[in-house]
């Protein structure tokens, strides 16, 4: 599983976005959305046990009817959105090279960069600490609720919203100022809330625990990306 989603992202980042030229800069349809349809896939091809009374097949059809209905909703939002913004100056595009010389360019522009490779240690050590949450969760809702399907849907309903919830009050409140102290903020929140979802036994208190995570996480990814983006220059955007 790990190893097709490492070739099918790596051959959509490197080969199918300069093909069909398309402005991803953060490549996350090449990594979320081909990796995310990967792995929903590779659960009917490797993972999952079929239930008595279904075939190995109608398990592959929801597996693939489930990726069907997220590319189609997915983007909804994303047009909503972009219709309402206001668009300045062109694209952001200089010149095509390739991923390679790309890669080289941004690592020595980060050696450079104290406060870039600051940030984006800050980037990887929450993801490390803090997302697996999401691999684990089955395992906890499990061994620790003791709760059915429908418990574990909640669980990852709770954090979903905890997360929309993060992204609408980031939209709403706009260009703020003191953006490093709200990143720090939302990361410590982030890492007091998880880890009182660690020490929680009951299902009332791991979803309202899981709400924040998903609200503090979510704030605190947009915002560090954000902030990288305003303190590199135009060409390493």
């Amino acid at each position: 599983v790990r190893l097709g989603a490492a070739v099918l992202c790596y051959c959509a980042v490197a080969l199918l976005k300069p093909m069909l030229g398309y402005d991803d800069s953060l490549d996350v349809f090449g990594v979320h959305g081909i990796g995310g349809a990967w792995g929903a896939i590779a659960t009917a091809l490797f993972i999952a046990q079929v239930p008595d009374g279904q075939t190995w097949g109608s398990q592959l059809g929801i597996q693939l009817t489930s990726v069907a209905y997220v590319a189609v909703l997915a983007p909804a939002p994303t047009v909503v959105t972009l219709a309402a913004l206001r668009h300045e100056g062109g694209s952001v595009i200089t010149e095509r090279r390739r991923v390679g010389g790309d890669m080289a360019d941004g690592i020595r522009y980060m050696r450079s960069s104290p406060l870039i490779m600051g940030l984006l240690i800050m980037t990887f050590i929450p993801i490390l600490l803090g997302m697996p949450v999401q691999l684990l969760l089955p395992v906890f809702h499990q061994e620790v609720l003791g709760q059915g399907a429908a418990g574990l849907g909640w669980l990852y309903g709770c954090m979903g919203i905890g997360a929309l919830v993060g992204s609408l009050v980031l939209a709403a409140m706009g260009d703020v100022r003191h953006k490093g102290y709200l990143l720090i903020g939302a990361c410590l929140l982030w890492a007091v809330f998880m880890a009182l979802f660690a020490l929680s036994t009951t299902m009332w208190a791991a979803l309202l625990l899981l709400s924040v995570v998903g609200l503090a996480s979510t704030a605190f990814m947009a915002l560090n990306w954000t902030v990288i983006q305003l303190v590199v220059t135009q060409e390493m955007r």
